[in-house]
């Protein structure tokens, strides 16, 4: 089985080092792909081999649920205006890690 990236809704993500081959015995039937990254789209090849060589190739494409967005580290800021019934704050942004917020 070898896999790649194709793409990420994440512009973040480095594709790049996002691939690799793995080699099963026939009696095994499953694997499970680890450290593949959130909203990103895979290829997958599988290709069965014998003593007279390898089959033909059967490609698939995967992509990965999108993970919740992150919250960057802030200083805990004072709010901007306070009275005795209201208070007023700043809303920072999450960061969407390529999905909607």
């Amino acid at each position: 089985i070898s896999y790649k990236a194709l793409s990420s809704f994440d512009t973040e993500f480095d594709l790049s080092n996002q691939s690799g081959k793995v080699f099963k015995p026939a009696n095994e039937t499953s694997h499970v792909f680890s450290g593949l990254f959130p909203g990103s789209t895979y290829s997958f090849t599988i290709r069965a081999s014998t003593v007279k060589g390898f089959g033909p190739p059967v490609i698939t494409q995967f992509t990965t649920k999108i993970s919740a967005p992150l919250m960057p580290a802030y200083d805990q800021e004072s709010p901007l205006n306070q009275t005795d019934s209201t208070v007023t704050v700043l809303l920072k942004p999450a960061q969407s890690r390529g999905a909607p917020v």
